[in-house]
């Protein structure tokens, strides 16, 4: 008797995904797969072509693909214990499926065989990634080896998600009980959720939870100095044992990189670090690290400069002799309000998620001719969602689905992933699906969801990764949309859509009040660029100081990692973090994300988007021709090509710094 499944498509109906049906699902396409890959080996090299190799691999992958990413979807943005551990059970299985692939050599030599045919260039990018991926997967090792390998990849798999985990279950459970009179200096919109959220476990008075953004937003007014302490040293301490033993981080980040130092010494590199740049746009650590110094010099004097201003002023207006961490986010929106007469409060109204979310449409359509319609009646995961479908002209091209709201259960911070590549098999092409998840306030009984400026520019950012996947114009599913692109340009699409915020031409359409309608005044528009540069230099500083810090952790894997990190803060922290500080258990990035020895990616592509975006500000930031040329060079050509060469054909040159400096007022 036939198992049932989960069949999903883009109409991404939820109803069904149970996690035994998941279970099904998985061993399932784990033998339709390999007996496809049995078929393919079985071939002759004269009867092998694309159509019945890869792009029959292809479809099935598509097929379990989305399953896979639903469910890894719901994991982080849901409370379902029981799909969770159903996801954590099919670990091994998923590994040892994947090894059993990437190590098989009779199908890499059935693959291999395909460079003698004619392929168009796509193709060739594809098989040449692919044959690449058996390198990776150890299939030159022997087998002792690749055992040892196999396991390594599984133990890796269960230790990010445990780590991943550990975080959400920790935010989830920790509350911290407070007076209305320990919350002086809070505005109504944080104390009505604080209100909320006592409500939701039937307490009197507040409660404070570590969800984003509200424990980070209330350290900017909190007058309380010991309650700033108090929440600081909660959010210091996310996944450790300090505030909840069981979900402590730390034996599980110190495993992590043993075993990708193990991991990557079986496969031939010295270290993590190499291993991670062979697959990525820069050459060498000694490359990187000259971008990170460059920086680094470039910037550390200015931040001192900034972090001696908060402290001057903390002790000119309350006394404070012994500056702290926990100071800097309340001085600093205190010191912004007198210097520029900017109420973050105040700013927050002029930005309605509403608003903001048709901006961001409006200017995507005028770039590029992409417009946004809303799905009615969809079974979703939460009522609170939206499911757009794009359209060029009358064409569909792509679907987001937008988690916009934090709430309990639900990670932490704001990523983009995809659920479904663009891919063309027979005489059917499936569309690219992405999933968009932010953490916005909700709205409460008085007032709609309103976003800081900062929020703002996140929406923007994540919209940015989005627009790379669905505006694909590559159909071959190795390659298409992020799929092949590599890590350390994989967020140059992100941050250069960033750069339009603060455009007068957008702010225009991002920005109406929500009681007035008013459009932002030119006089705040003038301090919101203001502000885009205050204390810019002590948050590129950390930027740095993580990525190198990132880098080291890997490449100096004999050392523990919170020991390697007190070395590069010595060298690059204008503020010293607290004993207690556990920043790294919470460092999902590195620990439980694909950024291992690649979080520098992010200054990396600072660099290249503000050189993109420098081309919008010479033409106008809806100049057709210069978007044209930006989708049909950079954005639309997915992981297809080489993204140096990309670049080049947009920019005319390589990347320049320059840019980057100019707009963040560090030159």
């Amino acid at each position: 008797m036939t198992k049932e499944i989960i069949q999903l498509d883009s109409n991404l109906d939820f109803s069904n995904l149970s996690p035994e049906l998941f279970k099904n699902t998985v061993d399932h396409f784990i033998e339709k797969i390999q007996n496809k890959v049995n078929e393919i080996t079985q071939m002759s090299k004269e009867d092998i072509t694309w159509e019945n190799s890869m792009k029959e691999l292809d479809y099935l992958e598509q097929q379990f693909s989305r399953v896979i990413n639903i469910v890894s979807h719901l994991t982080g943005v849901t409370e379902n214990k029981a799909l969770d551990k159903a996801y954590e059970e099919c670990i091994p299985s998923l590994v040892e499926h994947s090894s059993k692939i990437g190590q098989n050599k009779d199908l890499m030599i059935a693959l291999a065989s395909l460079k003698e045919k004619e392929l168009n260039d796509v193709q060739i990018k594809v098989l040449e990634e692919e044959l690449k991926s058996f390198k990776h997967a150890g299939i030159d090792l022997p087998k002792e080896k690749q055992k040892e390998l196999n396991k390594i990849n599984e133990k890796l798999q269960i230790l990010s998600n445990t780590f991943k985990n550990n975080i959400t279950d920790t935010v989830s459970e920790y509350s911290m009980e407070v007076t209305e009179e320990e919350l002086e200096g809070v505005p109504e919109s944080l104390l009505s959720v604080f209100k909320e959220f006592a409500t939701a476990e039937e307490k009197e008075g507040y409660i404070i939870k570590l969800i984003a953004p509200y424990h980070v937003e209330v350290m900017k007014y909190l007058k309380n100095r010991e309650m700033r302490k108090k929440i600081h040293k909660a959010s210091a301490t996310i996944a450790s044992k300090e505030l909840i033993e069981k979900y402590d981080n730390e034996p599980i980040l110190n495993e992590i990189v043993k075993l990708k130092t193990q991991k990557a010494k079986i496969l031939g590199y010295d270290n993590y670090v190499e291993f991670s740049l062979s697959k990525k746009m820069a050459n060498s650590y000694e490359e990187i690290l000259e971008l990170l110094n460059n920086l680094k010099d470039r910037t550390k004097e200015k931040s001192k400069e900034e972090l001696k201003m908060l402290s001057d002023y903390a002790m000119e207006e309350d006394g404070i002799e012994d500056f702290n961490v926990w100071d800097v986010a309340y001085y600093a929106e205190s010191y912004k309000n007198e210097k520029y007469n900017i109420n973050s409060e105040e700013i927050k109204e002029y930005f309605p998620l509403e608003k903001a979310k048709s901006g961001l449409f409006y200017l995507i359509e005028k770039m590029y001719g992409i417009t946004f319609k809303l799905r009615e009646g969809n079974n979703l995961y939460n009522d609170d969602l939206f499911y757009y479908d794009l359209y060029k002209g009358e064409e569909k091209v792509a679907s987001v689905l937008m988690d916009l709201f934090a709430r309990k259960g639900k990670q932490g911070g704001a990523w983009m992933s995809d659920y479904q590549n663009k891919f063309a098999y027979k005489e059917t092409m499936d569309l690219p699906v992405a999933f968009v998840v932010c953490n916005f306030p909700k709205e409460t009984e008085n007032k709609p969801s309103l976003l800081s400026f900062d929020e703002v520019r996140t929406l923007f950012h994540e919209m940015g990764h989005a627009l790379h996947h669905m505006l694909t114009e590559v159909d071959e599913l190795g390659v298409a949309g992020i799929s092949g692109v590599v890590w350390d340009a994989v967020e140059l699409p992100s941050q250069f859509m960033e750069y339009f915020c603060i455009q007068p031409e957008i702010l225009e359409h991002i920005s109406g009040h929500y009681e007035t309608g008013k459009t932002i005044s030119l006089e705040l528009v003038e301090k919101l660029k203001q502000e885009e540069n205050y204390l810019n230099a002590m948050g590129t500083m950390r930027q740095v100081e993580l990525s190198i810090a990132d880098l080291d952790i890997h490449k100096y894997h004999e050392e523990l990692p919170y020991s390697v990190l007190a070395k590069v803060k010595q060298e690059t922290s204008v503020i010293q973090s607290p004993e207690y500080d556990r920043f790294l258990n919470k460092f999902g990035h590195i620990f439980a994300g694909g950024y291992s020895a690649g979080y520098y990616s992010y200054k990396w592509a600072d660099v290249l988007s503000a050189d993109v975006f420098e081309s919008f500000e010479e033409n106008g930031v809806f100049c057709k021709k210069t978007a044209s040329k930006f989708l049909n060079t950079l954005l639309s050509k997915g992981g297809s090509g080489d993204i140096s060469e990309m670049f080049k054909a947009f920019k005319g040159r390589n990347p320049d710094i320059e840019a980057y400096l100019r707009y963040n007022n560090l030159n």
